[in-house]
């Protein structure tokens, strides 16, 4: 099961760490994170806030469930 992981990312230093925290637990557990952090990461810093969520909500249609993580 793909699980997309979700979670507040503006106005937070540490998100790509909460992200790859959470997607490490997920396949611990068997699952198949899917971690839109990590993509994002690849693009330009000169990316807009509207581009990040276009890339990251084209994801959501090819996941079975979304886990948020707040921690």
């Amino acid at each position: 099961m793909k699980v997309y992981i979700s979670g507040p990312v503006t106005g937070t230093e540490d998100y790509v760490e909460r992200f790859q925290k959470a997607g490490d637990e997920l396949y611990r557990q068997g699952f198949i994170p899917v971690n839109p952090a990590a993509v994002n990461a690849m693009l330009p810093e000169e990316t807009a806030y509207e581009e990040y969520m276009k890339v990251s909500l084209v994801l959501l249609p090819h996941v079975n469930a979304v886990k948020v993580s707040t921690t």
